[in-house]
């Protein structure tokens, strides 16, 4: 389970996707980078803005607190989340 205690624009569904809802921001593409509370990047990739909002999968991620950083053409979006 994931919480974002700054935020209710993340959400994880059952299937280990974290859904990040980015408002009417008619974007098309993001680059998400996520890194741990230490600063190490866990990983970087650019995903496909669908309905608003973008998904990856969060399976893999130990538990611990992360930062997730949001990149879009018009801003930087930043997030601390907590993997439970």
């Amino acid at each position: 389970m994931f919480d974002c205690p700054t935020s209710d624009s993340l959400s994880e569904a059952e299937n280990g996707e974290l859904s990040v809802y980015l408002g009417n921001s008619f974007l098309d593409d993001v680059e998400l980078s996520l890194f741990s509370i230490n600063g190490a990047k866990v990983f970087t990739k650019t995903y496909r803005v669908s309905n608003n909002e973008v998904k990856f999968n969060v399976d893999g991620l130990s538990k611990g607190i992360y930062m997730l950083n949001i990149k879009t053409n018009k801003s930087l979006l930043n997030y601390k989340i907590i993997r439970r």
